[in-house]
């Protein structure tokens, strides 16, 4: 009681300064073992020695994974807010593709002039030609790779059309559609 006491009254400080304070008025037997055991069950104490854990990270694709491949073998797709572009005396509203390396982290920036499929597609040709071998595309469900497909009195919305589809066939890319809190390329 003495020791928790002086351990307080002495604002949680380190063992040789509550010891020197206690040892002014009072000589205990095994002291510093009393302290040391007090210490350990004061809460302040325990709050002033707690270390931060490190957040546990999630799985990384394989992709992410390979050291020596070659940049944008493995890629993330992604669109990002319209770009107003001045042409002349009006203002144009255009869209970046944002091709992102999954190994090396570098990018690559491609202009699309809409934020549909076509336009992607287009934009994609662009980077598949300037950049190879692309293996896989990992992209998010965005609104480019949905298009409209009417079929007797059913309209439905399809993922990725058959254009493209037949493009990333005869390129040998396969096209993995993630959705969108999972396709983050790069956690730190």
């Amino acid at each position: 009681m003495i020791v928790r006491h002086h351990h307080q009254r002495m604002c949680h400080q380190n063992m040789e300064t509550t010891i020197g304070a206690i040892r002014q008025k009072f000589w205990i037997t095994n002291l510093r073992r009393l302290l040391r055991k007090v210490r350990s069950k004061c809460l302040v104490c325990m709050l002033r020695r707690a270390r931060p854990e490190q957040p546990e990270m999630g799985p990384l694709p394989e992709d992410q994974l390979e050291a020596n491949g070659c940049p944008f073998k493995f890629t993330g797709l992604d669109f990002f807010l319209p770009v107003f572009v001045t042409v002349g005396r009006h203002t144009e509203k255009k869209w970046v593709a944002l091709f992102t390396c999954l190994t090396t982290r570098a990018i690559h920036l491609e202009l699309a002039h809409d934020f549909s499929t076509d336009f992607c597609i287009i934009a994609m040709r662009n980077f598949m030609s300037r950049r190879r071998p692309v293996v896989r595309i990992r992209s998010d469900k965005g609104k480019t790779w949905l298009y409209h497909e009417e079929s007797g009195n059913e309209a439905s919305w399809k993922r990725c059309s058959p254009e493209e589809m037949e493009y990333l066939i005869e390129r040998r890319c396969g096209l993995t559609i993630e959705p969108r809190r999972q396709c983050v390329p790069f956690r730190s």
